[in-house]
């Protein structure tokens, strides 16, 4: 037999017999130590304020339901009227998560995700982030970095790495990502925008400075030119250049 309880976000698993450790690993058992067939007919709730709920698996045959447990700790066990539990930080339902099954949402520039009427999580952003209620996700300010987006764009900063800029749906922008252009590029500013581009040298190929668009084969490379850089590679098995001087991966 098996047992299996959460803490956090690790189970830890005992095995008790040779028997469970070999149907475990057939697939036919459980972490929990129930066979998975009968994962949802497991009286699943609240005990001692341990959270057990169904959940799935990965396995070599597709995902199957496990019985997992999760000891609330000093969170609160809440039992859900279709079976199953969860931790929440509050003992009572949070009126900013409006009875919702599963919300997450921006509040007071926090990113706030609820369950059946209670609050989940909460996380702060940073005194330099907003919260984008698209992406349900603290992101960085423009301002932060000293830069001014107008829409979605990219930034060479002066240490090197690039900045991507957007706006959301109520115009404000933020920064997306931040960090260096890949292996064989740098951030090049010109009068057409900033972007992560490369020597065709580096890459085995020869781009046309006046070409806007074109498109090269260097062995299993694909590669994009523009301006006389290469803006783009894709990993591509057997790259063949086609007629009409496309670079197309052999499938």
């Amino acid at each position: 037999m098996v047992a299996s309880r959460l803490h956090g976000s690790q189970i830890v698993a005992t095995t008790h017999s040779r028997q469970g450790l070999a149907l475990l690993a057939l697939g036919l058992l459980a972490p929990s130590g129930c066979l998975r067939d009968d994962c949802r007919s497991w009286e699943l709730g609240c005990d001692d304020n341990v959270a057990s709920f169904c959940d799935d698996e990965d396995a070599l045959f597709g995902p199957y339901p496990v019985v997992r447990s999760a000891d609330c700790g000093t969170n609160t066990c809440v039992e859900l009227e279709s079976g199953g539990a969860f931790c929440s930080p509050t003992p009572e339902p949070s009126p900013i998560c409006d009875g919702a099954p599963v919300r997450a949402f921006c509040e007071d520039e926090a990113v706030t995700l609820c369950r059946a009427g209670y609050l989940l999580s909460r996380r702060e952003c940073a005194a330099d982030e907003i919260c984008i209620e698209s992406e349900r996700a603290c992101r960085g300010t423009p301002e932060s970095l000293g830069l001014v987006c107008v829409g979605s764009e990219a930034h060479c900063l002066e240490d090197g790495t690039v900045a991507h800029c957007r706006r959301d749906p109520e115009g404000r922008a933020y920064v997306t990502s931040r960090g260096p252009c890949r292996s064989g590029f740098e951030c090049i500013s010109d009068p057409t925008g900033d972007e992560c581009r490369g020597e065709p040298a580096f890459f085995g190929v020869a781009c046309a400075p006046d070409d806007p668009w074109s498109e090269r084969c260097s062995g299993d490379l694909r590669v994009i030119c523009s301006g006389g850089w290469v803006i783009r590679t894709f990993d591509c098995r057997g790259c063949v250049l086609s007629p009409d001087l496309r670079a197309d991966c052999e499938r």
